[in-house]
């Protein structure tokens, strides 16, 4: 899954992992799926993005094989919470807690920022709107997870360890988070901005 944000400057995107218990994917299923995690991501992590940016595209891509299909919601959901905006390249960064040592760092979502307001100085968010995000996106990923269309069964949010270029996708291994934490330090998203040609 990648969710992709706008400032009306440039965009963004973050992504994470989902595993299905089904084969193949249909492009209607995938398609309504991607639907479903915007509803969901306007439902809980809306309220905590400032202003500035929108989520303006879902998608998902089935790796089952090399043939799979893919899905796309697109639209226009701006954040809500407040017009204080922070820096365009900064980001609230998710860690996706996993009982497994991860090399290269923890697994994490950039989300973008909350509004000014929510700082407590240039370099740290507060630790109630740290905690707010660990659990909204936990509520996020719940809703997620119940999403059910046709050929969508036994969806589960994942972290892939281990992989190499070339594997398999059943070669991957995968570990399910237990927890999600939203990190106090203002993450950066800098490499991760792409300017609209």
């Amino acid at each position: 899954m990648s969710l992709y944000w706008s400032d009306s400057a440039g965009q963004f995107g973050s992504r994470f992992f989902i595993q299905m218990g089904s084969g193949n994917l249909a492009a209607a299923d995938l398609n309504s799926f991607c639907t479903d995690v915007s509803a969901a991501w306007g439902a809980n992590l809306r309220p905590h993005t400032q202003n500035a940016f929108s989520l303006v595209k879902v998608t998902a891509q089935d790796l089952t094989d090399s043939t799979g299909l893919s899905g796309t919601w697109v639209g226009s959901l701006a954040g809500i919470d407040g017009t204080g905006e922070v820096p365009s390249n900064c980001s609230m960064n998710i860690r996706f807690m996993i009982p497994q040592r991860y090399r290269g760092g923890h697994p994490l979502l950039h989300h973008p920022p909350g509004a000014n307001s929510e700082l407590q100085n240039p370099r740290t968010w507060t630790g109630a709107f740290a905690s707010t995000m660990g659990g909204v996106f936990n509520t996020f990923i719940t809703a997620v997870l119940a999403s059910t269309h046709g050929t969508l069964a036994g969806v589960k949010h994942v972290v892939p360890l281990g992989y190499r270029p070339g594997a398999v996708t059943s070669a991957v291994v995968l570990s399910q988070p237990s927890s999600y934490l939203g990190v106090t330090r203002v993450g950066s998203m800098r490499d991760r901005l792409v300017s609209k040609v």
